[in-house]
């Protein structure tokens, strides 16, 4: 496993935000691949449990979680156990690039689209659906709560849109292995409300 501190040193050794970023994010998807299944399940599994004890739900409370791809900290049991606890759940759908991402409603279990990027999105018979709290994944996190993400600004610009129409919880979801020092952070990141991880919550 690769040092945080090792991380944001190298990341430092550009002065191009840009660079800072494309560096830290191929060190700390190398990290995150490395994790061994069983640690990737137990991580999923006690998301659950942190979840459950630090994050209080109104009834009926919206949550839009995501579709676990390339070795990210699987949502799925934290969905089904919000689910069952009778919360609507919904997903994120693209609606084109530079724009925020839309919200459709889902059940575990349903039949998805791939949207043409590899990405499982609810069909457009699923119902529009705005979430109360919003989960995403990321590559990398710090204790200020700043996700570093893929790149590509869609839940920076999905973070502003909603918080500008609504109270918005925004947590991300991670191993513990990728908190890292310090995030570089643009004039354009949005920081969350909260990192969960299977060992601790921060925010």
């Amino acid at each position: 496993m690769v040092p945080s501190a090792f991380i944001f040193c190298v990341a430092l050794l550009f002065t191009d935000l840009r660079q800072q970023k494309t560096a830290m994010r191929a060190l700390m998807q190398a990290q995150r691949d490395a994790l061994p299944q069983s640690l990737r399940d137990g991580g999923a599994q006690k998301l659950v449990a942190q979840f459950q004890q630090h994050v209080a739900l109104p009834a009926a409370a919206v949550v839009s979680g995501y579709i676990a791809l390339n070795h990210e900290i699987d949502p799925a049991p934290l969905l089904q156990s919000l689910h069952d606890a009778g919360h609507p759940l919904a997903l994120p759908v693209m609606q084109g690039k530079q724009l925020p991402l839309c919200f459709r409603s889902y059940r575990p279990g349903q039949k998805l689209l791939n949207n043409g990027l590899g990405i499982p999105e609810p069909d457009a018979q699923s119902a529009a659906i705005e979430p109360d709290i919003l989960l995403v994944p990321l590559l990398a996190f710090d204790a200020r709560c700043h996700r570093l993400g893929y790149g590509g600004g869609y839940y920076d610009r999905t973070i502003q849109a909603l918080r500008q129409r609504k109270k918005i919880n925004v947590f991300g979801l991670a191993f513990a292995c990728q908190k890292v020092a310090a995030v570089p952070v643009g004039k354009y990141d949005v920081p969350l409300d909260g990192v969960i991880t299977g060992d601790e919550i921060y925010g």
